[in-house]
């Protein structure tokens, strides 16, 4: 064994939130989590324990070369690991097991002819060991006990040479090349081994081997480098016989996958293919198959790259998920007849993944890659995608073997519910290049109850345990008990600040407990972040597992104003700050007040007391418009019916028909109003529109390998989000073809919302939109007329450059606008960079004033109307209103600039008004009576 380094694990924590619900299974909507790492992984990921707490970690090899590991409390948090070990180049497998039995979790990781490595684990970190006779173009891998003598063996597929095995020799890894003879005649026909899949298949107490061949360029179905290998492995000698079994498919199979399919207590047999379609082959009591891939109704639309065969629903039944150019999941009616059930993975498919539970709520989980075909990391980051759950009940099994391998790989697990039998077998580095989870999850459908459960271990040690309880974790010990998980109290992850301790507190009616930090008593005091559990013995001696809690040191957090980047305000307009989620806040002028009014130009922002230290908020930069005057209008008089003619001051006012009015009549300088008969009055204010700074977003410009532009075919659009109302004020194109595109505003349905023509020349064109975006829940694009394509150019392309390197998504401007992807895939950034988005723009007003329009009475009548109720007189020094049998309700008085001079809505039968300081000229008075009824005058004074 060679000791090249130790590395000491050093942990980031990370939080994810997450939103389940329930929900039937027509259709299954995962939830994105979100969690604070990003990752770009090729093929091999893992969700498996890492830290011997039996709850799922994640196991992540960004840029498929990068090693990572997260612990996960199973309640929110991961506790992140770099294990600063990088590949020179990209990894193609990795497998988890105790390989040396000391009770710590190892990692083996296959490379690309630069070898494999072994990552030891221990007390203090973990110990990276290079295996001799690894230098080879690996292929999918898996973890076995071959010959049963309780250490992990290890067997991995070679692309170009037969598959190598290597036996484990008290913690050593050793190649093997007698114990399973795999080589062809000629040995030139070795090559194309690339899916490896251990298991007992006939149930005889012993591991049998099935390779999946596929060669690239080999048309010839007879070729051997293209057809897939069955060694029966009896009393420890193995035979090829896979065609004597009928399972020697020839048709490129990248990996395969087995279970009991239809429930006859058999294990049967998925053969994922790249050029024909996928294979189902059922196992007779014969041990012979029978191909009924018709009749079972899977037809995969796409090129598989992995699959999953579990009980997504929790029904009893294994479902098939396969990921690769599509993804798509079956469900099993439980006789081994599949529907397509609808996922919402179909806008971005991976094509790689791990399965386990996350949060621990029985159902599974999915932590997907996607990497472009067929192993090279991508732009689009990694994801977390945790089931919707739902009503079916389910146990999940971990395994403690004590003469087996520490992990129970090969255990075979019969179970009954409602005297139905079901069985299930432990694998270790299932489908391609992936593992999923040790712990075994089983579906339950409405049982509230296991009648009995029967574990056969690899040694072959029978364990039976009966009337067990669902939904809930069991930790089951080889030769010994089958025990629940037991509480930590607290039950929760704790956050706590730096010099503080917490206390953990054993379940009660346990003894002999030792925790991950070494200790042996029942309480433990804690101060450093991570994940906490214990092990102890109940009442009858059995071994019983904790649950696991996690804890938070010093968070960090970001509080957030409710105003937030640049923000304009009208004069008079008060802006209520605060910070959102705080109340204890010390402003940027000293004030603690939970909300400041501001008004003021000026850059605003808080520091906040978090949890254990302080913390500054984001800034506001908020500028105050300067306030507008008031409109002059010069009004008119009108003698007898007419159209009056009001002139205002500029350009920018708004005339209304009443006060209140929200539309206005007509916006501009100069209004004419419709006839007039009567007097009447209008309103009319000014404003202004101030436009924000514009945001940049999206990239900058081109970055691409091979090429700058695209398939003279495709004419790509570009999906973005808008969270907010914004105006795209203009986008850069670059581009080898001058001429005429047409670019397109796009709502979810594809319909034209907007559009704007643009004459390009040869380079770099910065292009002026200004199209006006609504917010929206759904989905934009930004695409060309491909019309106006082949006409201009003779393509369906517009000929604009595009990114290929350098970027991933999304891409978000503020809290403004998301750009999510291309039409073709997340590897593409077509055409539009540099987006200019701003807010829209700010609209202010003045005050709003009444204008009147007087029209003189020319007749009889007309004088009567006016005068029968209002009588006016007036001296040098006053004006007196009265009206006749009644009260005025309101009096207004205005120049013929539409100042107002006097305003009063006094109920008064008398109006005395001193006039002896008003100017000489001309005004206008309005009065309503009690009634409600006008009354318009013209006062001259001289």
């Amino acid at each position: 064994m060679k000791n090249n380094t130790i590395f000491q694990i050093k942990f980031f924590v990370s939080i994810f939130f997450i939103s389940v619900g329930v929900t039937g299974f027509s259709q299954f909507e995962f939830k994105e989590a979100i969690f604070q790492k990003t990752f770009f992984s090729g093929i091999p990921i893992s969700i498996t324990d890492i830290n011997g707490d039996y709850t799922d970690d994640l196991i992540v090899l960004d840029q498929g070369k990068r090693l990572w590991i997260g612990l996960n409390s199973g309640q929110g948090h991961y506790f992140w690991n770099n294990l600063n070990a990088e590949s020179n180049s990209v990894l193609w497998s990795v497998n988890i097991a105790d390989l040396d039995r000391n009770g710590y979790q190892d990692i083996i990781l296959g490379g690309s002819n630069d070898g494999i490595k072994v990552y030891y684990q221990y007390q203090q970190g973990f110990q990276k060991v290079g295996l001799d006779q690894s230098l080879f173009f690996s292929q999918s891998a898996t973890v076995y006990d071959i010959n049963r003598d309780g250490w992990m063996d290890y067997t991995i597929c070679d692309d170009n040479a037969k598959s190598k095995v290597y036996i484990n020799r008290k913690g050593i890894l050793d190649l093997d090349t007698n114990l399973i003879q795999l080589g062809l005649t000629p040995s030139s026909v070795e090559a194309g081994n690339y899916g490896i899949l251990w298991s007992d298949f006939d149930q005889d107490g012993d591991g049998d081997l099935y390779i999946s061949k596929c060669r690239a360029g080999v048309d010839n179905p007879s070729d051997k480098r293209r057809i897939n290998l069955y060694y029966r492995n009896d009393h420890g000698v193995f035979t090829e016989q896979g065609e004597a079994y009928g399972i020697a498919c020839n048709d490129q199979s990248w990996t395969s996958l087995n279970g009991d399919i239809n429930g006859d207590g058999t294990l049967d047999l998925i053969v994922l293919n790249h050029y024909s379609p996928n294979k189902i082959y059922i196992q007779k009591s014969n041990g012979l198959f029978d191909d009924v891939t018709v009749s079972s109704g899977l037809n995969y639309q796409g090129t598989p790259l992995e699959g999953a065969l579990k009980d997504w629903d929790n029904d009893s039944d294994l479902d098939l998920l396969i990921a690769g150019t599509q993804v798509e999941l079956w469900l099993n009616d439980g006789l081994g007849h599949f529907t397509k059930t609808y996922t919402n993975f179909g806008a971005k498919p991976f094509s790689s993944f791990a399965v386990g539970d996350i949060n621990k709520d029985g159902y599974l989980d999915i932590y997907a890659s996607y990497a472009d075909l067929l192993n090279y990391p991508t732009n689009q980051k990694d994801q977390l995608w945790l089931h919707p759950g739902g009503q079916n009940h389910w146990v999940s099994l971990s395994f403690k073997g004590t003469i087996s391998n520490l992990n129970g790989i090969g255990c075979m697990v019969y179970y009954y519910l409602g005297g139905q039998k079901f069985v299930r077998e432990l694998q270790g580095g299932e489908s391609f290049g992936i593992q999923n989870s040790l712990n075994m999850y089983l579906g339950l459908k409405e049982h509230t109850l296991i009648d009995s459960l029967l574990v056969i271990w690899p040694s072959g040690i029978r364990d039976s345990y009966y009337h067990l309880d669902v939904d809930r974790p069991y930790l089951i010990e080889e030769n010994g008990c089958c025990t629940s998980h037991r509480d930590i109290n607290p039950n929760i992850d704790i956050v706590q600040c730096k010099g503080e301790e917490s206390k953990l507190q054993c379940s009660s009616g346990l003894t002999q407990w030792i925790w991950n930090t070494s200790e042996t008593t029942e309480a433990i005091n804690i101060k450093q972040p991570g994940i906490y559990f214990y092990q102890a013995k109940d009442s009858s001696h059995c071994l019983v597992q904790s649950k696991s809690i996690g804890l938070i040191l010093d968070p960090i957090e970001t509080p957030r104003l409710n105003y937030n980047y640049e923000k304009l305000i009208c004069d008079g307009v008060y802006l209520p700050l605060s910070v959102i989620g705080y109340k204890h806040i010390k402003w940027w002028n000293g004030d603690t007040n939970t909300v400041q009014k501001i008004d003021q130009s000026g850059i605003y922002f808080a520091t906040v007391q978090g949890l254990c230290q302080e913390f500054n908020t984001d800034t506001l930069h908020l500028t105050k418009i300067d306030p507008l005057a008031t409109p002059k209008v010069q009004v008119d008089t009108l003698f007898g019916p007419g159209k009056a003619l009001l002139k205002g001051d500029r350009e920018e006012l708004n005339w209304y028909e009443n006060e209140s009015d929200h539309t206005p009549l007509f916006v501009g300088k100069n209004f004419e109003s419709p006839e007039l008969k009567a007097s009447r009055q209008y309103w009319v204010e000014g404003f202004t529109s101030t436009q924000y700074q514009g945001i940049h977003g999206g990239m900058s410009k081109p970055v691409f390998e091979s090429g700058a532009y695209h398939a003279s075919f495709l004419n790509p659009e570009m999906f973005f989000n808008a969270y907010k109302d914004f105006i795209l004020d203009s986008v850069t194109v670059f581009t080898d073809r001058a001429g005429i595109r047409i670019i397109e505003l796009r709502d979810g349905n594809k319909k034209v919302l907007l559009s704007s023509k643009q004459d390009l020349v040869i380079g770099k064109n910065q292009i002026f939109l200004g199209f006006s975006i609504p917010q929206s829940k759904g989905l934009y694009s930004i695409s060309t007329n491909e019309d106006n394509n082949k006409t201009a150019l003779g393509t369906s392309s517009p000929r604009l450059e595009r990114s290929n390197i350098g970027f991933y998504y999304p891409f978000f401007i503020q809290d403004k606008c998301r750009i999510l992807t291309s039409s073709v895939s997340d590897a593409y950034y077509y055409a539009f960079f540099d987006w200019v988005i701003r807010p829209l723009d700010e609209i202010c007003t003045s005050d709003r004033i009444a204008v009147p329009v007087v029209v003189n009475p020319v007749n009889n009548d007309d004088l009567k109307h006016q005068t029968n109720r209002i009588r006016v007189q007036q001296n040098k020094e006053e004006l007196i209103i009265s009206c006749h049998s009644g009260v005025m309700t309101q009096v207004q008085i205005v120049n013929v600039q539409g100042h107002i001079l006097y305003n009063s809505k006094k109920e008064l039968s008398t109006y005395v008004i001193p006039i002896d300081l008003w100017l000489k000229g001309i005004y206008f008075m309005s009065t309503m009576d009690d009634s409600g009824r006008p009354y318009y005058h013209k006062v001259v004074i001289d």
